[in-house]
């Protein structure tokens, strides 16, 4: 007769819901990234879509959407029309469109390691490190899809050139250990180093530099009795910790802390009635040998002919439990199979608890379900330990590299331990490591966010419910975490705690989910299937990572080895992760500068912008936003195609000596990201926007080419500035080794001068970082000139400030202010206050009466600054690199008739109309006769000279076109410079 053994054992299905979620950061945790909410500089990624290098890959395969690593100059994401390639497997010709197609980017010089050669259905993953002289670089990667007709569909490329390091270590493994441990105010249990040590490149002072770290692991319990285990990274020279990240991922401890309040009718248990399931891969040992059950718990024997003893743990081929924090507390029965059917019920016979055979069976589930997508991944083909019913503390539940841990019922809490999605969401933390790892990730999954948001998805995948954890605090509307209410939001809901950041990715996921119909085995399988894109980076990089992931959720997608023509699921995909601010928007240059015509009062006028949109299908509506003089709300009209990549926007009639104020908008097809220009004119702290003037003419300007008055730096001798003093001269560009210009090296005026205000030049061969203002702050006053002769003023003046290259550390740290006077200096009201930098010249202009009084001693006071902050985490106090400049200092005014700014010092020259349609009068000029008179051009070419003694004169300069032109006026004993311009 058939020996059959049926084992049933009862499991508990828990949905348990929402309290308020209180995160609180690991107080351990550190990043090298500053800012984590940080947004594509568009300025920066326009430039480098500009430059030659991007060209000569545009012409040579068109138009291909590119995201560049900003801290290298490089692509770090790409796809288009897919290019051929050469050679005989897939790993040789990535190699070879790399070195071949990418070497304008510094690939060729590089030295690259394959880490990853993966083949699916669709697409071929081949991946490379970078290394220098057989060092890893951290976070260094050059990675290819190549589609099945051995086609580059898309690629990324973070790597770094120009690399200067000393590679032998100053400190032994055994010193790095204290150093790791050195700010631990938590028990320290062991601290493990890697021996080779590896090259961290970081923002640094001076600009983006490497550092040489050892890999450290440091083993700790915190208060509660949680284990933590912190990769850290450590320098090998100094001991200084520039990373670390907790690998011990808990489940609610960072939601239950004693402030939190929760008010609720409670029920006694929130938990639903359990069902009876088999257990699958139970052992059974029977004479020694062991024998599993299948996965609904069944195991047939056809041995078995008499009564025969056996014994049954609570363990298997793919999980083992112990009850309380030992490891071998595991439950066990001893039983004697009869032929034929053997009904067991392991709960009632072991005495097992509900959170035993719960986590037992739910490990199971998720193992299988993470093996039915990855069937040839043996990483965790093991029994893992569970340990339930902790008894030192409760509302939790952590993985800690090696073991599942769930508390008993305490604390307001059930035993985490019954609820089935935080078990699945514990053991994802082990597949999250271990799967990317065997995919070729060298460093697993090490970012937080990324880490809690997947290990969620491997419940929810499951469960097809969106929340974790309903009922965890008795509460049968209280949750851990819920996907179904306002989704996170990148960048502001990106807070920089794990859990609450991995709702961003997790839930956009889970949108995808309900976009397909609530279709969840078609969302898994894309899901899944971007595993193999092992998407990953340091905390703090969150957004790119998101961007990363959207990308691979459409190579999933892809049905014929093409992006460009779209997706299947397009849609649905680039919805739902718009809900969550994650959009492919990126690759849109606009080109506009402002307006500098008179514009006529009492008109409507237009404005128009050039926009290069390389991939129109992510773009919906383009518009304008404007306001007037200093309101504080914007209006907005729409900008409209009248040519090919031409769009025009109407203002309406505005009264003499109003100035407008505008920027421009265009917005993702699905409603999230944005192109804004200027360059973040739309923030909270926003940049400079552009201007149009009604009715105003240019009086006379001060560009310290040809007019230069009485500035003075540090007047009022309290700037602290060790370095980056203010200075009027030929100012000497500082740019960083990829490209990022940090001092300008050209002035704002045009023609053949180059003088300009600014703060401090290094020599041509310095690095960015060596005479930039450290230290606090540097100012410079302008001369106090005579408003009262004018009817509605306003200044205007170009300024250049930078504080963000992203190779310094903290970007955008430091401030840039302006103040203006009306009293010579006594008193100063503030026009700019700003951390947003501008890298380019960006103009400003203010009605005078908007902030003081129209007197005769009308001052600015422009002031830049270097920020110490003594407890920043990075290590270089504050560390952005600051520059600025000032320029075309200009009076306008409602009125032609005028005195120019050096009349304005000096009570003499008249020179009107400017702007004018020709014909410029000069009169009062105030100098010795005769004098020489000269008129040259923009381009600095002299087209008109002669010598007269009138101190009155007229030029008719219509024959010459529209244009800027600069009259000089020379006698033995004086010289006046004026600058007109024709329209």
């Amino acid at each position: 007769m058939k020996k059959v053994l049926t084992l049933l054992a009862v499991a508990l299905c828990i949905t348990v819901t929402h309290a308020q979620n209180a995160q609180q950061k690991d107080p351990y945790h550190k990043t090298f990234i500053q800012n984590n909410q940080r947004l594509p500089n568009q300025q920066l990624q326009a430039s480098f879509r500009d430059s030659k290098a991007w060209e000569d890959f545009r012409a040579l395969h068109g138009n291909w959407w590119v995201e560049f690593k900003e801290e290298t100059g490089t692509p770090h994401r790409s796809f288009g029309k897919p290019i051929a390639t050469t050679g005989t497997t897939p790993a040789e010709r990535a190699l070879n469109f790399i070195n071949n197609e990418l070497n304008v980017f510094g690939t060729q010089s590089a030295e690259l390691v394959l880490i990853k050669n993966i083949t699916t259905a669709k697409y071929h993953y081949v991946t490379y490190k970078q290394q220098y002289n057989g060092l890893d670089i951290l976070w260094s990667e050059a990675t290819v899809r190549l589609n099945m007709n051995n086609q580059v569909a898309m690629f990324g490329l973070d790597i770094y050139k120009n690399i200067t390091i000393n590679t032998v270590p100053a400190i032994s493994t055994e010193g790095i250990k204290s150093f790791a441990a050195a700010d631990f105010a938590i028990a320290v249990n062991s601290v493990d180093v890697v021996a080779i040590p590896q090259i961290l490149p970081i923002p640094g002072a001076s600009g983006l530099e490497y550092k040489l770290v050892y890999e450290a692991t440091v083993h700790t319990t915190n208060g509660n009795g949680i284990p933590g285990m912190y990769y850290s990274l450590v320098d090998a020279n100094t001991g200084f910790v520039y990373y670390r990240s907790n690998k011990v991922h808990e489940c609610g401890s960072y939601l239950m802390t004693a402030n939190i309040q929760v008010d609720s009718d409670i029920t006694d248990n929130p938990l639903v009635v359990p069902v009876s399931r088999g257990l699958p891969y139970l052992r059974i040992e029977i004479d020694g040998d062991f024998y599993y059950t299948d996965e609904n718990g069944f195991l047939s024997l056809n041995s078995i002919t008499t009564p025969t003893p056996a014994t049954i743990d609570l363990r298997g081929l793919y999980a083992r439990v112990s009850q309380g924090t030992g490891a071998t507390n595991i439950e066990s029965i001893d039983i004697t199979v009869f032929p034929g059917d053997n009904l067991i019920a392991f709960d009632d016979e072991s005495g097992a608890v509900p959170s035993e055979v719960s986590a037992y069976y739910w490990q199971n589930i998720v193992h299988d379900h993470m093996k039915s997508y990855f069937p040839s991944f043996t990483d965790l083909d093991i029994d893992q330990l569970i340990r339930v019913e902790r008894n030192d503390g409760t509302c939790n539940a952590f993985y800690d590299g090696t073991s599942t841990n769930f508390y008993e019922a305490g604390g307001g809490c059930p035993a985490t331990g019954l609820f089935n999605d935080v078990v699945m969401h514990e053991y994802g933390h082990g597949i999250n490591y271990d799967l990317y790892l065997g995919l070729g990730d060298p460093l697993g999954m090490g970012n937080g966010a990324m880490q809690e948001g997947y290990a969620d998805l491997w419940g929810m995948t499951i469960t097809n419910e969106p929340w974790i954890a309903k009922g965890f605090f008795t509460d049968e509307d209280s949750y851990i975490r819920q996907y179904n209410i306002g989704p996170k939001i990148y960048p502001q809901d990106l807070i920089g705690e794990v859990h609450a950041d991995g709702e961003i990715i997790a839930g956009a996921w889970w949108d995808v989910n309900i976009n397909l119909g609530g279709d969840l085995i078609s969302m898994t399988n894309l899901w899944m299937d971007t595993h193999f894109g092992t998407v990953d980076g340091p905390s703090g990089d969150e957004g790119s990572i998101f961007t990363d992931v959207l990308i691979e959720a459409l190579i999933a997608d892809d049905d014929n080895g093409d992006l460009t023509d779209g997706t299947p699921n397009y849609e649905a995909i680039t919805t739902a992760f718009c809900l969550h601010g994650i959009s492919l928007i990126g690759q849109v240059s606009i080109d506009h500068e402002g307006i500098f015509t008179y514009v006529e009062p009492d008109l409507p006028f237009q404005i128009e912008i050039v926009v290069d949109i390389d991939y129109p299908s992510y773009v919906n509506d383009l518009q304008l936003f404007y306001r007037l003089n200093n309101e504080p709300t914007w209006q907005s009209v729409a900008l409209n195609e009248i040519d090919e990549d031409i769009y025009q926007a109407e203002i309406p009639a505005q009264e003499i000596g109003t100035i407008v104020s505008y920027y421009t908008e265009i917005s993702d097809v699905n409603g999230c990201g944005n192109i804004v220009s200027p360059f973040e004119a739309s923030f909270d702290d926003p940049n400079l926007p552009y201007f149009a003037f009604i009715g105003y003419y240019l009086h006379e300007s001060q560009d310290f080419d040809n007019t230069f008055g009485s500035w003075e730096v540090d007047p009022f001798s309290d700037d602290d500035a060790t370095t980056g003093i203010w200075d009027v001269n030929t100012p000497v560009a500082s740019i960083d080794d990829f490209g990022y210009m940090v001092q300008t090296g050209d002035d704002h005026t045009i023609g053949d001068g180059n003088l300009c205000a600014f703060t401090g030049n290094a020599g041509e061969s310095d690095p960015p970082g060596t005479n930039d203002v450290d230290g606090g702050k540097t100012t410079i006053r302008t001369p106090f000139f005579n408003m009262t002769v004018y009817e509605n003023p306003m200044i205007v003046y170009w300024r250049k400030f930078s504080n963000d290259s992203p190779s310094s550390a903290n970007p955008g740290n430091d401030v840039w202010q302006v103040y203006i006077s009306d009293n010579g200096g006594d008193t100063w009201v503030p026009i700019e206050r700003t951390y947003t930098a501008d890298n380019s010249w960006r103009r400003n202009a203010i009605r005078i009466e908007d902030y003081v009084n129209l007197t005769s001693e009308v001052g600015l006071m422009f002031i830049a600054q270097d920020s110490v902050i003594i407890t920043d985490p990075s290590g270089f106090n504050g560390g952005s690199l600051v520059e600025a400049a000032i320029d075309d200092l200009e009076i306008w005014d409602t009125k032609e008739s005028y005195f120019s700014i050096e009349s304005a010092e000096k009570n003499h020259l008249v020179i009107y109309p400017n702007p004018s349609t020709g014909i410029v009068n000069v009169n009062n000029l105030g100098i010795d006769s005769p004098f020489i008179v000269e008129v040259t051009d923009q381009l600095g070419k002299l087209i008109y000279s002669g010598l007269l003694d009138s101190q009155n004169l007229n030029f008719d300069l219509r024959k010459f076109g529209a244009g800027v032109y600069y009259l000089k006026f020379s006698s033995k004993m004086d010289t006046h410079n004026s600058k007109v311009i024709i329209f």
